[in-house]
């Protein structure tokens, strides 16, 4: 307890002696250089500082001194985009900035989904009240395959719409969509054969959770970093790599 209170004391003396521009350091996995040192828990660096990461696959994690809101940065960011400094690579990261809190729906689907949208394994979309689903109400997603139009029926699960690549396959095979057609979401009822349109010309970019392991593995397995931590790294991370693509928070948060 004595230690505890030694450690509170220390970093609150630290928080009132440096300048707004500093940054405290929090957690270090990426074993992180500035200047040729290592930083520790407590050190100070300036955002503008060149850091290396010696382990990009861990991460920095600081505050600024008045460490309101932490930042929490993977090394294999900052060399993906040949960033040398946190204020290269937040100047970077501001271009990417796009809002993703979004709760899917089928009545705000239309109105808020990018040209290009990201799956991870599965992403599943709550259906309003407007939509009746039963053996005459389905929904579909439709897309062409050497000019031939191809309508898959989508599962529904606790009134949600399962949007999953065996979608785009037919007969268990991959199907490779035409260049000039991309995938259009629909609500179909066969006795009046009506369509109500969700979405229309989207591509669909499929992710593999298992893909995200491999990459993130050392990240996502450590225990000292929260739930909402690993959301956001692996947010950011699938930004910078894929910049022309949107991940919605809930699938990325349904992953962890």
């Amino acid at each position: 307890m004595r230690l505890f209170l030694t450690n509170i004391f220390l970093f609150l003396n630290i928080l009132a002696s440096y300048p707004q521009s500093d940054c405290i350091v929090k957690y270090n996995s990426g074993k992180v250089q500035v200047k040729g040192k290592l930083l520790k828990k407590y050190d100070i660096f300036k955002y503008s500082d060149t850091i290396v990461f010696t382990n990009p696959k861990g991460v920095l994690k600081f505050c600024h001194t008045n460490c309101r809101v932490d930042e929490i940065i993977l090394g294999e960011n900052l060399k993906t985009i040949k960033a040398n400094s946190l204020q290269d690579y937040n100047n970077y990261r501001v271009k990417l900035t796009t809002r993703n809190d979004f709760t899917l729906t089928t009545k705000n689907i239309n109105k808020i989904l990018p040209d290009n949208l990201g799956v991870i394994d599965t992403l599943k979309i709550l259906i309003s009240e407007k939509y009746k689903v039963d053996k005459n109400n389905v929904f579909l997603i439709s897309f062409r395959v050497k000019g031939k139009e191809i309508n898959k029926k989508i599962k529904v699960k606790n009134n949600q719409l399962l949007i999953y690549k065996h979608l785009t396959k037919v007969n268990n095979k991959d199907m490779n969509i035409d260049n000039d057609s991309s995938i259009t979401l629909l609500h179909y009822n066969i006795l009046t054969n009506q369509n109500n349109y969700l979405i229309k010309d989207v591509n669909i970019k499929y992710i593999s959770k298992s893909s995200i392991y491999r990459n993130l593995n050392s990240v996502l397995e450590d225990k000292l970093l929260t739930t909402n931590e690993k959301a956001k790294i692996i947010s950011e991370y699938l930004k910078i790599k894929y910049p022309s693509v949107m991940f919605f928070k809930q699938n990325i948060s349904n992953m962890l």
